[in-house]
């Protein structure tokens, strides 16, 4: 792969890791400040109250931890993708994969909208490939052992 085309795949593989953070903070923003939920009626004195609740007010707080995996692993993908080293893609691809698998478990309590980040994230693991491993210093031949030079 030429130098201009691994740049170019690079740089839309931070912009894929880009859109995937910006999903990520969406969800968790959404679930802690958009009033989604219906809550009570209540009538008094003054009329009639509807009241809405968010998703972490009608569900706890602990509704936060399953939507912050994805902007942990879309932050896993951008170190991945901006240093091509082959445990940090592991460790990125282990995190997007429990951000599938967790939208696939959850998917009749929303966790379907968890799905579009994993997706995100494997087009831009996919499009850096990881730099082939270097030789060791120690590894190398030495000019002076090659056959033919002095």
């Amino acid at each position: 792969m030429s130098v201009a085309v691994r740049a170019r795949r690079r740089r839309l593989a931070l912009r894929t890791v880009g859109a995937g953070v910006a999903w990520s903070l969406g969800l968790l923003l959404t679930a802690l400040l958009t009033p989604l939920l219906d809550g009570q009626t209540s009538a008094d004195a003054n009329g009639l109250t509807l009241s809405t609740a968010t998703y972490v007010q009608r569900n706890g707080t602990w509704v936060l931890v399953p939507l912050a995996l994805p902007l942990i692993a879309s932050v896993a993908a951008a170190v991945a993708v901006t240093r091509p080293d082959r445990r940090l893609r592991r460790a990125a691809g282990t995190a997007v994969l429990a951000t599938a698998v967790l939208g696939l478990v959850l998917v009749t309590s929303g966790g379907v909208l968890l799905l579009p980040v994993a997706i995100l994230l494997t087009v831009a693991l996919r499009l850096t490939p990881p730099q082939a491993d270097t030789p060791r210093q120690a590894d190398a031949p030495r000019q002076a052992d090659t056959p033919g030079r002095r």
